[in-house]
């Protein structure tokens, strides 16, 4: 088994933390306009 390096994972796990928000950001964003 391959062990994945923790800052890959790390960097994985905040770039879809950061478009997860992003679509809530824009939807927020739509609401209020």
């Amino acid at each position: 088994m391959l062990k994945k390096h923790p800052t890959f994972v790390l960097l994985k796990f905040f770039a879809l933390l950061q478009s997860k928000f992003e679509r809530v950001y824009i939807i927020v964003k739509w609401d209020y306009v």
